[in-house]
C-alpha cells in the first residue's frame, strides 16, 4: 500500500489531502435562522447534504432545501431572507443552470437580503463569470480537488458552518487519517490498509459488489455520498481496455437484513458487506416491557442498542459462515472529528483501490459522454 500511497499524494487531483491551509477558513457568514437553498448535484451536493442530514436538528433540516433534479419542487417559493448557494466545480452543470434561470425569474430574487454564494473553480467558467457580473460571493473549489472528493472543500465546510458545527474539528479528523497513514500506524491506518487490501484481494477472487450498511439512523445518510464516490471512481476501463470496477450497493441495518440478506447469503458469491456503527450510540433508556404471551420475553431486559449490536454481530457471523467477505467499522462517537476521519478514510480507500486496479479514480469519461448525449437531445450542442 505504501507505494500506492506515495503515488496518490503526488497525483495532481489529490488536493483534498492538503488540509494544512484550511484551518480557520474565512468562510462567508451565514444566517443561522434563515433557509439555505443549495443548488447543485452530484459531488457538489452529496457531501453537503450528508453532513446536514447527519448533524442538523429537525428545525435546521426543515430550512435546508436542495435543488438538484430539473423537476418542479411542488409548493416551493423563494423568500427574501433565503440564502442561495450555487455549487458547481465546472460551472457548467445543466441542472444548476436550469434552476438558476428559474430562481432569477422569481420576484423575491431581486429583494434577497443575503447575497448569493457561488462555489466553483475560479477559472472564468460561465458560473464564475456570472457571479462576477452580479457581484455575488465566490468561494473557490481548488483545481486539484475533483467534484466527488469535495467533502474537504467549501462543499463540506460551508454547511457545517451554517449548522454551527466545529469545522476545524472535522478537518482535524481528516488530517488524523493522513498523519496515521504517513506514520504507518494507528487505528485509521489499520482500517484503510485492511479495507484497501481486502477490496483488491477479493476483486481478484470475483467479489466486485460491496454493500455499505450503516446501523444508525444518522449514518445512513452517508449512503448517497459513498455510492457516488465508489461508482464514479471505480468503474473504468484500464489502459488495455479491460473493464474493471466495484459496484456500490446501499443498505440500512436492520431494515435490509429482511430486504437483501437472502440474496447475499444464497445468491452468487460476488458481494461483500461493510458494517458501520457507532460505539456510543444513544442508548434506549426505556426497556421494552413485553406483554404476556410475547414470543420474546427476554426483550424486557434489553435496550434498542443491545438489539442492534446483536443484529450486527449475528448478521456478520451468518455471512462469514456462508463465505461472504465482511468488514466492521465502528467509530467512537458521531461528532465532527470522527465523521471527518471516516469520510477522509473512504476517500483514500477508494483512490488507493482505483490506483491498485490500474484505473484513474479521478476521471469520469462515461459520465461526460452521457452529458454530451443529453445536450444533443436538447439541441444544445
Amino acid at each position: 500500500m505504501i507505494e500506492l500511497w506515495r503515488s496518490l499524494k503526488k497525483n495532481p487531483h489529490s488536493g483534498w489531502l492538503s488540509l494544512s491551509g484550511t484551518q480557520g477558513l474565512n468562510l462567508p457568514k451565514l444566517s443561522a435562522d434563515g433557509r439555505v437553498i443549495w443548488v447543485g448535484i452530484g459531488g457538489s451536493l452529496l457531501p453537503a447534504d450528508s453532513l446536514v442530514r447527519i448533524f442538523s436538528s429537525s428545525n435546521q433540516l426543515s430550512r435546508w432545501i436542495t435543488l438538484a433534479s430539473p423537476e418542479d419542487l411542488e409548493g416551493f417559493e423563494l423568500q427574501v431572507d433565503d440564502l442561495i448557494v450555487f455549487a458547481s466545480k465546472s460551472g457548467n452543470t445543466l441542472e444548476l443552470w436550469f434552476w438558476l434561470g428559474k430562481l432569477l425569474q422569481m420576484p423575491a430574487f431581486i429583494k434577497l437580503i443575503q447575497i448569493p454564494i457561488v462555489i466553483t473553480e475560479i477559472n472564468q467558467n460561465p458560473l464564475h463569470e456570472l457571479a462576477k457580473t452580479k457581484k455575488w460571493i465566490v468561494v473557490e473549489i481548488p483545481k486539484n480537488i475533483g467534484g466527488r472528493y469535495s467533502a474537504f472543500s467549501a462543499i463540506g465546510f460551508l454547511p457545517l458552518a451554517w449548522l454551527d458545527k466545529n469545522v476545524n474539528a472535522y478537518i482535524q479528523g481528516g488530517q488524523r487519517v493522513i498523519d496515521e497513514i504517513d506514520a504507518r500506524q494507528g487505528p485509521w491506518f489499520e482500517k484503510v490498509s485492511s479495507l484497501h487490501h481486502l477490496w483488491l484481494q477479493q476483486y481478484i477472487q470475483g467479489t466486485s459488489n460491496w454493500v455499505f450498511m450503516p446501523y444508525s439512523r444518522k449514518l445512513k445518510f452517508l449512503g448517497g455520498w459513498w455510492t457516488q464516490l465508489v461508482s464514479e471512481s471505480l468503474g473504468k476501463k484500464s489502459p488495455d481496455g479491460t473493464r474493471r470496477g466495484i459496484t456500490a450497493i446501499r443498505a440500512v441495518g436492520p431494515q435490509d437484513q429482511h430486504a437483501q440478506l437472502q440474496r447475499w447469503l444464497d445468491g452468487p458469491k460476488n458481494v461483500g458487506i461493510i458494517f458501520l456503527s457507532t460505539m456510543s450510540q444513544k442508548k434506549n433508556s426505556s426497556l421494552s416491557t413485553q406483554p404476556e404471551n410475547s414470543p420474546y420475553p427476554f426483550l424486557s431486559a434489553r435496550t434498542g442498542d443491545n438489539i442492534l449490536r446483536a443484529q450486527i454481530d449475528g448478521t456478520e457471523s451468518s455471512l462469514r459462515e456462508a463465505g461472504v467477505p465482511t468488514y466492521q467499522i465502528e467509530i467512537q462517537t458521531l461528532d465532527e472529528a470522527n465523521l471527518g476521519a471516516l469520510m477522509m478514510a473512504w476517500q483514500i480507500i477508494v483512490a488507493l483501490v482505483g490506483l491498485g486496479l490500474e484505473i484513474n479514480p479521478f476521471d469520469q469519461p462515461a459520465v461526460e459522454a452521457g452529458k454530451a448525449k443529453t445536450h444533443d437531445k436538447l439541441r444544445l450542442s
